[in-house]
């Protein structure tokens, strides 16, 4: 039989992309009127290899991460991450693990980028006119779209 816990992290893994639920924790999932926001922490112990051995200790949250993820049941999905810092007991200087979850400069997750890349002119605009919300963020953020353009039309 699951426990709460187990069932949670496997409807997470289906929603996340693969290998997120072995790095985060999930914090909260809100259903909102026209969205889904998804809240994931990093775990605590996953202590950055560098002081690993060492006496460390937390030492807050890396500024959040907020990527757009692919729509889930006819809205679109907001992940919001925060990585964790640690640093060795008494220093100042602060570690946190490098985590490979977008592309630089793209505000999407990188499975997310990938299938947006992958789209011609003509599926784009048919994907864009299905998901209005996704079309208003295209063309509102213009500097994402000449980003992602300039990444993805070489």
């Amino acid at each position: 039989m699951f426990k709460e816990n187990d069932i949670t992290k496997e409807l997470l893994s289906v929603i996340v992309p693969e290998g997120w639920t072995d790095i985060f924790e999930l914090t909260s999932f809100k259903e909102k009127h026209n969205e889904f926001d998804i809240a994931l922490e990093e775990r605590a112990d996953l202590v950055p290899d560098a002081i690993k051995n060492k006496d460390w200790v937390l030492n807050g949250y890396c500024k959040a991460l907020e990527l757009m993820d692919f729509p889930l049941r006819g809205k679109p999905v907001y992940i919001k991450i925060k990585r964790r810092r640690w640093k060795i007991r008494g220093e100042g200087r602060s570690y946190a693990n490098p985590h490979d979850l977008n592309y630089p400069g793209v505000k999407a997750t990188k499975e997310f980028a990938d299938f947006l890349k992958g789209l011609d002119r003509e599926a784009l605009d048919e994907f864009l006119d299905a998901w209005p919300v996704y079309r208003r963020m295209w063309e509102k953020d213009t500097s994402l779209v000449q980003r992602f353009l300039k990444r993805f039309q070489r």
